[in-house]
């Protein structure tokens, strides 16, 4: 969210959310919030909230729906293993001690919810990566959105790792 004080989504603009049809898991798990972390042995764990809000009128409409129900109808598997992937950077130490991300930092971290932001960015050498990738990696960039996103992922870990 931006700090704006009223903390709002980067992605929504006058006419709606620029991103909806890709839009994160937080908006496709909505109206539920999950939270998840990782323990010091690895594990994930994660717990929902459901959130009632006025202006949400789907809890009018339809038959109630478990937390399992609701993820599977939204689709949710594949973004919530990607969204616990992401728990390495924004579980990072440095994160933690108050790190403010560079500019670049953050329009990279940005450019990881647009991928073909990111990919362009890669394979018009807008960046420059400071970390190692496979042959079979390079190939898939182009065209595998997970491949891309591991990458960025591994990358964004990488940067808060050498300060």
């Amino acid at each position: 969210m931006v700090d704006d004080g009223h903390a709002s989504c980067p992605f929504v603009t006058a006419s709606g959310c620029s991103v909806y049809a890709g839009r994160p898991g937080a908006c496709r798990t909505y109206p539920l919030g999950r939270g998840a972390f990782t323990t010091p042995d690895g594990k994930h764990h994660e717990m929902h909230v459901l959130l009632t809000e006025p202006h949400c009128k789907g809890f009018s409409q339809g038959a109630p729906q478990d937390i399992s129900a609701w993820q599977k109808d939204q689709d949710l598997a594949l973004y919530n293993a990607m969204n616990d992937e992401l728990l390495a950077v924004l579980q990072h130490p440095r994160i933690k001690e108050g790190h403010q991300p560079e500019a670049r930092e953050v329009e990279i971290f940005l450019s990881l919810y647009t991928l073909d932001t990111f990919r362009n960015l890669l394979l018009d050498a807008t960046i420059a990566l400071p970390i190692s990738i496979t042959d079979s990696e390079r190939q898939q960039l182009a065209t595998d959105d997970l491949v891309l996103l591991r990458l960025g992922i591994r990358w964004l870990n990488h940067v808060l790792s050498q300060h």
